[in-house]
C-alpha cells in the first residue's frame, strides 16, 4: 500500500528459509518470523485504532491481538503465495476492529 513507512526486516528469501526451518520444528525460526513482523503490525494497529478511536482504547491490547493473529496465521502461511506481511494484513485489521467493537459494546458499571 502506498504511504507505508515500515519495512519488514527479512527479504523474501530469508522469510522462506525461516518458514522452512519453522515447518521443521525450529522454535527460533518461528520467533524470528513473529518478531520481524511486529513493527509492521504495530503500524497497522495504530492506523486502525486512529480510525476507530474511542476513549479508553488501549493500543497495547490491540497490539497483543495483532500478535495472536500473526501466530494463528503462521499455521497457514505459504511463502510461495506471497509475503507474510501480505498474508496477515487483513486478519490483523479484522481482529483489531473486532476487538475495538467488543470493547465498546461492554456495559461498564
Amino acid at each position: 500500500m502506498p504511504g507505508h513507512d515500515y519495512k519488514c526486516d527479512n527479504s523474501r528469501a530469508e522469510e522462506r528459509a525461516l518458514w522452512v526451518r519453522m515447518r521443521g520444528g525450529d522454535a527460533d525460526a518461528r520467533r524470528l518470523l513473529i518478531e520481524s513482523i511486529i513493527p509492521w503490525a504495530h503500524n497497522i494497529v495504530n492506523r486502525v485504532a486512529a480510525r476507530f478511536y474511542r476513549p479508553g482504547l488501549d493500543r497495547e491490547d490491540l497490539l497483543h491481538v495483532a500478535v495472536l493473529v500473526i501466530v494463528r496465521c503462521l499455521k497457514t502461511f505459504d511463502p510461495d503465495k506471497g509475503r507474510l506481511s501480505t498474508w496477515v494484513e487483513m486478519p490483523i485489521r479484522n481482529g483489531v476492529r473486532r476487538n475495538i467493537t467488543e470493547q465498546s459494546s461492554v456495559v461498564r458499571r
